[in-house]
């Protein structure tokens, strides 16, 4: 009771690597003690479970070093391959190496370097183990190096380190002396050096110059390895030869160049890489000293052209003989390269239709803009007018490059626009004669206007026109606005004249003319002269009646147009008395004829009576002389009567023109013979009152002043 024991164990089984497990039943007994007879009792059984992991231990393959035929002087080191065979995978563990000592022939030679650890199954080691050759003299090496090899567990396992049986590596090798075998590869200096490719322009295939290189060596050696390249972004640097004997040159292999992508400087160098190439040291070549190569070259951006306004461009509406033109502006859009874009040219190469153009630019540089040349339109004729320009541009040579003027491409400019037929006015009369009118009269002459331009279907304008200055006694009224071509005259316009004093008349009056926009053209309004139209007329002054009382008895002017002749008082059977008046038309120079007639009829039955023409007409100044008279032998008493003058004056142009009626009343007394009295007979008395009223009566006058 209370021992133990160990007689009774459980193994995994290991020869497989990977991760193991298993189980065991371990079956318990009881057994009597002390003979005491009770035999051996079952106590059951237990189940064991195990589990764990079986790793392969590394495995080493080595290569050999043969160092071949070696140059005296030389420095010479192999690397000694290395592999860890063992299965690949997580259960297997990684190699160790390191080199031990060498043996053989020329161990003494022999050198080793480097370590290698943990080398993963499966995987090889090539420059872990280095072999490292003394060729200070000349010899020959057939040797062996011990190689110390180990299992790693310390990525896998965790078992540690396994010390693994040492291998050993064959090496082999001749070491020549130089004197014998040959001399190094001697590269001549490469020409040309430097190296100018000129100038091109973007996109051009790149100018390339090959390269010249001798090996220069004479006698046995090697020969020649040359490679080109260039660091330089605008270069480009190709090519490469190899094993170049001694004496010949190679002329074509190298080669330089330029990238022509992008514009500007392409300046920079180019290195050649020259070598011996190893042929009397077992191909191990010797590095010889560079050479650099100097390039110079240029690309040039072409120029190129942006034009405003851009096509097509409406130049709008003129008139005939005016103006469609539009200055192009064009730039030199081309990108700015520093000083490496061609300047701008461009010329008109050719029109269509009714197109016209100017000018030609030339010299234009980057960025920059020109309005040398301009387009029009010809406006010769009313209408839609159009037509095109074509303009072809050039790129011309900056800084001396030395490069020809070339085309960089062409635009056609379509150009539209509208030409309008200005207004014209018909001819006015020069001359208006108004003939013979009265002072005061009040004339208006309708002008008949009419737009007589050509029709052009739709692209003549209207005519406007209205009054300029007109001389005294003309007022012009009215005006004329949008009169089309075709359309009936118009007579909007009309001068009035208002005839003033006597005499000859003469005056003017200026029309002023406009030619109107129409259809929208935004021409607007646009004097286009005037005319002048010349009035004449004789003015007459109107008739003026004047009474001139020239003989007799009492004459009073009573108003404008009346007037009172009195007889006085007489004695019946004093006879027939008279007296006379004079109607005169009192005016001097051009003037009406007064005309008119006598009215008398209101003397009848009266001892009034009346003598002279019943009618008159009469010029300035003239005058018709008529008799009034009066019976004093018919009866006695208060006599009164009227005689009534009807006067015009009158012209034979016009209506005539009526004057106020006169009224001249006649009063006289006729009484009885006294009883007694010595009366006179009517003769005597009539001379004697005659002659003692002359001079008064002469002086009796009534004129009518016309207003």
């Amino acid at each position: 009771m209370g021992a133990s024991s160990n007689a009774v164990s459980l193994n995994l089984n290991t020869a497989t690597a990977g991760a193991l497990t298993g189980t065991a039943t371990v079956a318990f007994t009881s057994q009597a003690i002390n003979g005491s007879g009770l035999g051996t009792t079952s106590l059951g059984s237990q189940i064991v479970h195990a589990n764990g992991a079986a790793y392969n231990l590394a495995s080493a393959s080595l290569g050999t070093i043969n160092f071949g035929n070696v140059l005296v002087g030389s420095s010479v080191s192999r690397f000694l391959n290395v592999s860890n065979t063992a299965a690949p995978g997580s259960f297997s563990e990684g190699l160790d190496a390191t080199l031990g000592t060498f043996s053989g022939t020329g161990a003494g030679l022999l050198s080793g370097s480097g370590s290698i650890t943990n080398l993963a199954a499966g995987s090889t080691s090539t420059n872990g183990l280095s072999v490292g050759l003394n060729t200070s003299a000349a010899g020959t090496v057939a040797a062996t190096v011990q190689v110390n090899l180990a299992s790693n567990g310390a990525t896998t396992s965790g078992l540690g380190i396994t010390a693994l049986p040492s291998q050993s590596a064959a090496i082999s090798g001749q070491i020549n002396a130089i004197a014998v075998v040959g001399n190094l590869a001697s590269a001549s200096a490469a020409t040309p050096n430097p190296v100018n490719l000129g100038n091109v322009r973007i996109g051009a295939v790149s100018p390339t110059q090959a390269l010249t290189i001798s090996n220069t060596l004479v006698g046995p050696g090697e020969g020649l390895n040359a490679s080109i390249s260039t660091a330089a972004p605008g270069l480009t640097a190709t090519g490469s030869f190899t094993s170049l004997q001694g004496g010949n040159a190679d002329t074509s292999s190298l080669v330089v160049g330029m990238n022509t992508a992008s514009a500007g400087l392409k300046n920079g160098t180019a290195t050649i890489t020259l070598a011996s190439d190893g042929s009397f040291n077992s191909g191990v070549t010797t590095a010889l000293p560079s050479q650099t190569v100097a390039v110079t070259g240029a690309v040039y951006q072409t120029a190129q052209a942006s034009v405003l306004p851009t096509s097509p461009i409406n130049l709008g509406s003129a008139r005939i003989g005016g103006t469609l033109n539009q200055a192009l502006t064009i730039t030199n859009s081309a990108p700015n390269t520093g000083g490496f874009t061609e300047t701008l040219g461009g010329t008109v190469t050719g029109t269509t239709g009714a197109a016209q153009t100017t000018g030609a630019i030339s010299g234009v540089a980057q960025g920059a803009s020109s309005n040398a040349i301009s387009v029009g339109l010809s406006t010769g004729t009313a209408g839609a007018v159009s037509g095109s320009a074509d303009l072809g541009f050039t790129s011309s040579a900056v800084n001396g490059s030395g490069l020809a003027t070339i085309g960089v491409g062409s635009q056609t400019v379509n150009l539209t626009g509208a030409v309008y037929q200005s207004a014209i006015a018909s001819a006015l009369p020069t001359s208006v004669n108004l003939g013979t009118v009265r002072s005061g009269t009040v004339i208006d002459t309708a002008i008949s206007l009419a737009n007589v331009a050509p029709l052009t279907g739709g692209y003549t304008e209207t005519l406007g026109a209205s009054f300029g200055t007109t001389s005294a006694g003309l007022l012009g009224t009215g005006s004329v606005t949008g009169l089309a071509a075709g359309a009936p005259a118009s007579t909007a316009l009309s001068v009035q004249y208002t005839a003033g004093a006597a005499g000859s008349y003469s005056g003017a009056a200026a029309v002023n003319f406009n030619t109107e926009a129409v259809n929208g053209s935004g021409l607007g309004t646009l004097a286009i002269g005037s005319q002048s139209v010349g009035f004449s007329a004789t003015v007459n002054a109107i008739a003026n009646a004047a009474l001139v009382h020239t003989g007799g008895f009492n004459f009073n002017s009573t108003g404008a147009n009346s007037g009172t002749l009195n007889f006085g008082v007489l004695t019946l059977g004093s006879g027939s008395v008279q007296t006379t008046f004079d109607l005169l038309n009192n005016v001097t120079g051009l003037a009406d004829l007064l005309n008119g007639t006598f009215d008398a009829s209101g003397l009848g039955g009266t001892p009034f009576g009346f003598g002279g023409n019943g009618s008159f007409s009469l010029g300035d100044q003239q005058g018709s002389v008529f008799d009034l008279t009066f019976d004093t032998n018919a009866a006695t008493g208060f006599f009164t009567a009227n005689l009534f003058i009807d006067d015009a004056s009158h012209n034979a142009f016009q209506t005539d023109l009526g004057l106020p009626q006169y009224d001249l009343t006649i009063q006289g007394t006729v009484n009885p013979v006294s009883s007694g009295s010595n009366a006179p007979d009517a003769g005597s008395s009539c001379l004697l009152l005659g002659l003692g009223l002359m001079g008064l009566v002469m002086a009796s006058r009534w004129t009518r002043r016309n207003a």
